[in-house]
């Protein structure tokens, strides 16, 4: 996320990284461990999720909550 900020200059940065499947890395983390994080000038959050379901089902929910992460900040923001 802050390398996304950075690269892009924009006022925030969104990223998604983890194990979508069919099975787990080549390091051995389960399918459904996903991470997500946001990057802006206030600093970085960072979320940890453990999803379920098959592989389009985990990479769904992690746009979801990536986007409800980025959605959280703007209304934050916004108060």
């Amino acid at each position: 996320a802050e390398g996304v900020r950075t690269l892009m200059g924009t006022d925030f940065g969104l990223s998604t990284t983890g194990v979508a499947g069919p099975g787990s890395d080549e390091m051995g983390n389960p399918v459904g461990l996903v991470y997500i994080a946001l990057a802006t000038a206030c600093g970085t959050r960072c979320r940890k999720l453990r999803l379920t379901g098959d592989r389009e089902q985990v990479r769904r929910q992690a746009v979801e909550c990536a986007l409800q992460l980025a959605l959280s900040f703007l209304e934050e923001s916004a108060e």
